[in-house]
């Protein structure tokens, strides 16, 4: 908050000292670049000199915020990963800010969050969901799991910021998990049963619909037209709110 205002006061050096010292720098930098952009929105055309200063520290910020975020993936990949994965909202909330999303350490975390750790291929993934065996054969790569060693003696030689960790080959189980709760799976999945539904749909127009009395066909597809509604009423009724301004890396899948 105090920065914010260093930024409106137009003291941005002190605005940059403060985003420099607070406790998550990285989201410090984005915030400030986006009270940048709302100032910048709300100027009057004719302040054209403020309007191009707020842009070049708009700018700054942001590249600030990349340089911290490719810094760290580079030195401790898993750490970046769990950082921003403590807030589900953290990457979406980021959108406006164009070059911090666009950065390859935020790719990479895209692409570790959308294929929760496994590789595939998509027609392999839906006919996996059915028959949920496969995922333990050779047609899916999953990223091993690391394991950390934190015993006190351990800590107390390499010291907190070395921390000794060994690779393993994931369980079934925890290939299970990653497949179901894989957003790549739900994609996949998801886009199957519409275009079956869609097909279904054509075929129940076109010879499924009776004169005289309601038939099976139609029963399923105003079933099936429910199901959807409801889902998508669900899912608006749970979607977090999106936060104020002031509030705010594993590699790829390989064989």
């Amino acid at each position: 908050l105090p920065a914010i205002w260093a930024v409106i006061l137009q003291r941005y050096e002190i605005a940059r000292l403060f985003g420099k010292r607070c406790k998550d720098p990285v989201s410090a930098g984005l915030t400030l670049s986006r009270a940048c952009d709302k100032l910048m929105q709300i100027l009057p055309p004719y302040d054209t000199d403020n309007y191009t200063q707020l842009g070049d520290e708009q700018t700054k910020f942001e590249d600030f915020s990349v340089q911290l975020i490719e810094r760290y993936y580079n030195e401790q990949p898993r750490r970046a990963v769990a950082l921003l994965q403590l807030n589900s909202q953290y990457i979406p909330d980021q959108i406006a800010c164009s070059h911090f999303i666009c950065s390859l350490s935020i790719q990479y975390i895209v692409e570790h969050q959308w294929w929760n750790g496994f590789n595939a291929n998509p027609v392999v993934i839906m006919v996996t969901f059915f028959c949920p065996v496969l995922v333990c054969t050779p047609l899916f790569s999953f990223v091993p799991v690391v394991e950390v060693e934190n015993s006190p003696l351990l800590l107390a030689i390499l010291g907190p910021s070395e921390e000794k960790s060994k690779r393993r080959k994931p369980t079934c189980s925890e290939k299970f998990r990653k497949f179901y709760t894989a957003p790549i799976t739900k994609f996949y999945t998801h886009a199957l049963f519409y275009l079956a539904f869609i097909v279904f749909y054509a075929y129940t127009v076109a010879v499924g619909i009776r004169p005289n009395y309601v038939s099976i066909y139609e029963v399923i597809v105003v079933v099936g037209m429910i199901s959807f509604f409801s889902e998508n009423l669900f899912e608006v009724s749970t979607r977090s709110p999106h936060p104020p301004l002031s509030e705010g890396l594993l590699p790829p899948a390989s064989n």
